[in-house]
């Protein structure tokens, strides 16, 4: 779907800021996180397949955790927690290993809505400790708040994540345009009552609802992204 037809006719607003998520948005990091989860598995006698590691996708790691616990041998006696810890320091050195991994369009977004002045959070379900590492990496840094899995007590899909970056930047949830790749994380900004827009990182993926699907962020502009919902 190209980014021209996929545009709806809005009334007039402001945008106040773009809320960006992390993993399949921003970085094409679940390579990092199935790579990790299929050495955990089969290191605890496990076996896990391309289906259970795509269900996983914009889920928070307590419910990825506890899938894959489901699949190992018993008795091994891991909390889901201690396997949250695992799998975040197995996948977080595999991402250190390599450049950062941009998602197609995603590095010149930033860059173009940085230099409009449009303000910028980033809304992730990943820990600190594993998105650290790239976001150390930004010169300058493009964010004006970062919400991780530490920072709430609901995960996507529950609205909580995007209510709360855009209490902390002071704007109108509604006035804020959520970028978005997977299931989760779109019913999660739907809810919170931002405008969406999903560009899915997994081929064959299916949205029921969103308000602009595009095949990638390659697609758009950060002008035509602001025009779209509010001119």
């Amino acid at each position: 779907m190209s980014a021209e037809s996929s545009y709806p006719v809005t009334e007039a607003n402001t945008v106040e800021a773009v809320l960006w998520d992390f993993d399949g948005t921003l970085v094409d990091s679940e390579p990092f996180w199935i790579e990790a989860e299929f050495a955990l598995v089969a290191e605890h006698g496990g076996t896990w397949t391309m289906e259970q590691a795509l269900s996983c996708v914009g889920e928070s790691l307590p419910s990825s955790a506890d899938k894959m616990l489901a699949v190992i041998e018993p008795g091994h006696g891991y909390t889901t927690w201690d396997w949250v810890g695992l799998l975040v320091e197995r996948a977080g050195g595999v991402m250190a290993q390599h450049e950062i991994n941009w998602r197609p369009g995603a590095e010149r977004l930033l860059r173009e809505l940085s230099a409009t002045g449009v303000r910028q959070a980033l809304v992730t379900s990943s820990p600190n400790d594993f998105i650290r590492g790239v976001i150390e990496r930004l010169d300058p840094m493009p964010f004006e708040t970062i919400v991780t899995a530490e920072t709430v007590s609901r995960h996507k899909p529950d609205p909580e994540p995007y209510l709360h970056a855009a209490s902390a930047l002071g704007v109108d949830v509604t006035r804020c345009v959520v970028l978005e790749d997977s299931r989760a994380g779109t019913a999660a900004a739907l809810a919170a009552g931002a405008r969406v827009v999903t560009a899915p990182s997994v081929d064959g993926t299916t949205y029921e609802q969103t308000d602009i699907l595009l095949d990638s962020l390659a697609d758009v502009t950060a002008d035509h992204l602001l025009d779209t919902f509010w001119k």
